[in-house]
């Protein structure tokens, strides 16, 4: 019975543990990877949300001097 407890554990060292270390590595592998892509998608998201809300500023801005001039013609 010992002989097989001990056959099992070596199985498991020689075999099975050294692939379980390669796979941890490879799962952190590729979180890091997601770690980079996602920290790359949020600063574009980042900009082109900063371009979009200074493009809808400018369109308010717009929006607001025109309805001033129409509201002066009105007055006169």
């Amino acid at each position: 019975m010992s002989d097989v407890v001990q056959s099992v554990r070596q199985l498991l060292q020689d075999f099975i543990a050294p692939e379980l270390r390669e796979l941890k590595s490879d799962v952190k592998q590729v979180d890091s990877k997601i770690d980079l892509m996602t920290e790359s998608l949020e600063g574009k998201i980042d900009s082109r949300t900063s371009k979009l809300e200074a493009k809808i500023d400018s369109e308010t801005s717009q929006i607001r001097a025109d309805f001033k001039r129409l509201e002066d013609k009105m007055d006169s």
